[in-house]
């Protein structure tokens, strides 16, 4: 038995957000590069009803803002197998991840034949197709491909009900072996991920 399906363009980023919100610079903590800001003449850290001392234009007496290019716009995280692990997300973060996976993989997994008895042990073999850089980076295969097979798995063991069961459980009763595999090409554009179940 051998069953594969890609999902072409596989999702990268999640959108977190429509518009971002305003940052302002807190006395004590990250301090702005611009020396103008340390005229005290023109600038001062005032104490807020909140508590809180911000960096304040004394002219307009309005709080200085920290991030004047992203305020406003929509906030994004990319997806990586290393902030699932060691904490560097949040839980509601990591559940709008998991969820847009979910999404897009549900319905190219869904047109897997669900397996027999006979079919078991399996072996499920994930294949990347991308750019060998990410923004400025190389990427880890695990990190990358971490997240989108825990979301596969789930999805091939019917997703606690929610989507078609293709095989009976993923613990090593079936499963026996998870094969990694990646292939550079020179277009993000025509970025694919393959899932391959065959019986070993």
């Amino acid at each position: 038995m051998k069953q594969e399906v890609t999902i072409p363009l596989y999702v990268r980023k999640v959108q977190l957000s429509n518009a971002r919100n305003k940052k302002y610079y807190e006395e004590g903590k990250k301090l702005p590069k611009a020396a103008k800001y340390y005229n005290p003449a023109n600038y001062q850290y005032i104490l807020y009803p909140n508590k809180i001392k911000y960096l304040t234009d004394m002219k307009t007496k309005e709080r200085v803002v920290a991030n004047p290019k992203a305020a406003g716009t929509p906030g994004w995280t990319t997806i990586n197998g290393q902030n699932f692990y060691n904490g560097t997300i949040r839980e509601h973060t990591r559940a709008k991840v998991v969820n847009t996976i979910k999404e897009q993989f549900t319905p190219y997994i869904e047109q897997l034949t669900p397996l027999k008895p006979e079919d078991y042990p399996i072996r499920i073999k994930v294949h990347i197709k991308d750019v060998l850089i990410e923004g400025a980076s190389y990427w880890d295969l695990d990190n990358r491909i971490g997240p989108y097979l825990k979301c596969s798995q789930d999805i091939l063991t019917g997703n606690h009900g929610k989507s078609k069961k293709i095989i009976e459980d993923d613990d090593t009763r079936y499963l026996r072996s998870i094969h990694l595999d990646y292939t550079e090409i020179a277009d993000n554009n025509q970025r694919e991920l393959k899932i391959t179940i065959e019986s070993i």
